[in-house]
């Protein structure tokens, strides 16, 4: 019989189509683990569910009785709980007082001691809860905070538990004590909706599974009647390459070097070699530490350990200023906060980091800038009606050549880039595929990161895939397929 129904969901926010027509069904007593690559809709999906956001259109039935979507408040009273990947609870309190906080028994307006602690140690004694409920919630383990977590769905009646990537930071014996409990709740006819990347774990703790792609619904699959491989395919889709260019070129010498390059707790040791000419992808899933390396090679960030040599030189000291005076170039994922002075025209978005070679005897000639500039509107093909504009007025794609035109004015050799085409249309990706392939045609060198699989391959020479912090693999082009791609993404072998 089926407990959790979803009819017809779309959500959409600026620019994106976020869910589309997505239905979904969810039975008492099962593990429904929901699937798809970043992006595909799992986490606004569990944002309605619990709550957080409310749909364009849809409905939800929760035992058969329709749930109006508002604010977590009314889903928690319809029944639903959810246990964050990031944890929800008040470090200062204790186990107990945590289990309780916010759906205290209360008689007349009081405090109803005795009801409280029968149902915080009845909540406590459904999942085998060992630890003293007096114990302050500060000096658990990661794994101990998710038992208390879930004893306060139960203390809540949760008969819906959303629970997001809840193994992300647990090793294989928490993770193991974990499902124990998680089969326990399900036993008290609990229905279970599980995110998660990691298909080894949902494989062995899921019951059913819904593929999500692209905010659409792909495919629901009883346990039994699927294979890891074919959900994988589902998860990437069919999509080809054909139409992504790839420029003929040939590699010269190395000329970034990566060795040892560290970050405590985040990233370890991690070395590589980009020669002339190549691009060089890398790939995972979100939050795996491509974004982090890309920071730490341009000195952003401040490495625990490792060397950088560009051009055969190693340099001694690292930050930005030194990386650009060096070779190397800085797109990053938020264009918008990080990587543009939106308020200000083209002009100074495209000289700021080569501002020394258009001023004289203190002075900036602004004529010479401005030819500059002009050459770079025209060598990129940006799209403005006023070469004075302020470049929020740009198109996303504009917006992105404009940071391009910086690091080439800047003379860039080494072109990091963080998910050079998100947010960008069709027309706009395509116009940026054509840059990268020209300049790494005339000799440069780049590391770009993407979660797109079908862009990593179509325009990567290597593709280095990163797991948990560490860079698990490097993949020659001729060797990487979606399916190898996503494999060593998900479980990091």
């Amino acid at each position: 019989m089926t407990y959790l129904q979803l009819r017809h969901i779309s959500k959409s926010f600026p620019g994106t189509q976020a869910l589309r027509q997505v239905s979904l069904e969810a039975y008492p007593g099962e593990v429904h683990v929901l699937l798809g690559q970043n992006g595909a809709g799992k986490s606004t999906l569990l944002s309605i569910l619990s709550g957080g956001c409310i749909p364009e259109h849809g409905s939800m039935e929760i035992g058969g009785r329709p749930v109006a979507f508002g604010s977590p408040q009314e889903t928690r009273k319809a029944g639903v709980a959810v246990v964050h990947q990031e944890m929800q609870l008040c470090e200062s309190l204790t186990v107990a007082e945590n289990i309780a906080l916010g759906s205290e028994e209360t008689s007349f307006g009081l405090l109803n001691s005795n009801k409280n602690n029968e149902n915080i140690l009845r909540a406590a004694q459904q999942i085998n809860l060992t630890m003293p409920l007096e114990t302050s919630v500060a000096s658990l383990s990661l794994a101990q905070k998710q038992l208390v977590e879930i004893a306060k769905a139960l203390y809540q009646k949760a008969s819906v538990l959303l629970l997001d990537e809840p193994t992300a930071a647990l090793s294989d014996v928490e993770v193991q004590s974990l499902f124990k409990v998680i089969r326990q709740v399900c036993t008290q006819g609990v229905c279970v909706i599980y995110i998660s990347h990691r298909l080894d774990e949902v494989m062995f703790i899921g019951h059913r599974f819904t593929v999500l792609r692209n905010g659409e619904h792909i495919a629901t699959h009883r346990k039994e009647e699927v294979t890891r491989a074919q959900l994988i395919c589902e998860m990437i889709g069919l999509e080809t390459n054909e139409d992504i260019p790839k420029q003929n070129k040939s590699l010269g010498k190395v000329r970034l070097h990566v060795s040892g390059l560290t970050l405590k707790d985040r990233i370890t040791p991690t070395t590589l070699d980009i020669r002339e000419g190549e691009i060089l992808g890398l790939g995972g899933l979100m939050g795996s530490g491509q974004t982090q390396v890309l920071r730490l090679i341009f000195g952003a960030d401040r490495a625990t350990s490792g060397n950088i040599t560009v051009n055969g030189t190693l340099l001694t000291e690292h930050n930005p200023h030194h990386a650009i005076a060096s070779g190397m170039g800085f797109l990053t994922d938020d264009r918008k906060e990080l990587g543009l002075l939106l308020n200000q025209t083209i002009d100074p978005n495209i000289t700021l980091a080569s501002l020394s070679q258009y001023i004289r005897e203190g002075l900036l000639e602004k004529k010479r800038e401005h030819r500059a500039v002009q050459h770079f509107l025209n060598l990129l093909h940006i799209k403005t009606s006023d070469p004075h504009a302020e470049v929020n007025t740009l198109s996303g794609g504009n917006q992105q050549k404009v940071i391009f035109a910086r690091m080439l004015s800047s003379q860039c050799t080494v072109f990091l880039m963080d998910e050079p085409t998100r947010g960008i249309d069709i027309k706009g990706r395509h116009e940026i595929y054509r840059l990268m392939g020209e300049i790494a045609a005339q000799g440069a060198s780049i590391l770009f990161a993407s979660s797109d699989i079908q862009e990593l391959i179509a325009l990567s020479d290597r593709i280095g895939i990163m797991h948990q912090g560490h860079l698990c693999a490097i993949l020659e082009a001729q060797e990487a397929t979606a399916q190898k791609v996503t494999e060593i993404a998900l479980n990091g072998y």
